[in-house]
Formats: C-alpha cells, sequence, structure tokens
C-alpha cells in the first residue's frame, strides 16, 4: 500500500488499516467481534474502534507508538508534520484521522510493529 493510497483513506478502512498496523487480530474469544493484541491483553470491540473518528482510540495508537519507543516517535513526528503542517500548534491539535494516519504511515515506514 502506497503513502498517497492511506492518506486517501476514509473511516472503516482506516480503522481497520490502523488495527492491523498495531499487530492486532480480529478475534471472538470474547463473546462478540474485537481487535486484540497477541496476549488478549488491549483490546477493543470491532464497533467501537474508530481511531480515525473518535480521540481516545487515537490516543491508544499514539501510546503504542510512545510503548515502542526509539525512532517510531521520529517517524510518527515527521508523518505527523508533514501531514498537518509544520507548526506546532497544528500538530497538537490534529484530528483523530490525521493522528490514525500519521500512526500507520509511521508502522509501515519503520517496517512493522515490536509483536
Amino acid at each position: 500500500m502506497t503513502r498517497e493510497q492511506i492518506l486517501n483513506m476514509h473511516n472503516a478502512e482506516l480503522d481497520k488499516m490502523a488495527a492491523q498496523a498495531m499487530g492486532w487480530k480480529r478475534s471472538e474469544k470474547w463473546g462478540g467481534s474485537y481487535w486484540a493484541d497477541k496476549d488478549g491483553c488491549n483490546r477493543w470491540e470491532v464497533q467501537w474502534w474508530e481511531p480515525s473518528l473518535y480521540i481516545e482510540p487515537a490516543m491508544v495508537l499514539e501510546e503504542q507508538i510512545k510503548q515502542i519507543g526509539g525512532l517510531m516517535i521520529g517517524y510518527y513526528m515527521t508523518e505527523l508534520q508533514l501531514i498537518c503542517g509544520n507548526n506546532g500548534f497544528d500538530m497538537v491539535h490534529a484530528t483523530p484521522e490525521q493522528r490514525t494516519k500519521a500512526a500507520i504511515l509511521a508502522m509501515m515506514e519503520s517496517g512493522g510493529t515490536r509483536e
């Protein structure tokens, strides 16, 4: 998938791509449909996992990037800056969709997650 394709994605397909970029798999284990990490510790019900629309799940993506650390933070900040512009204020006020796209692009640029 190219950068341009990701930048042109919206909502459901973007949300699915974000879960997959985090290394999460879709599971029916808990009596519903969930996105879950390999340990099942982090999980979101599929119908509520909408990081491109809501700030809370977008922040989950940012927290994952923070936990990975190192160059991943640099990749994310660079992508967010390219999407929002070179103004710190604009980056602070990035929309959930912008944050989600930056997270996906950072994961792609880095070669994936630590999982």
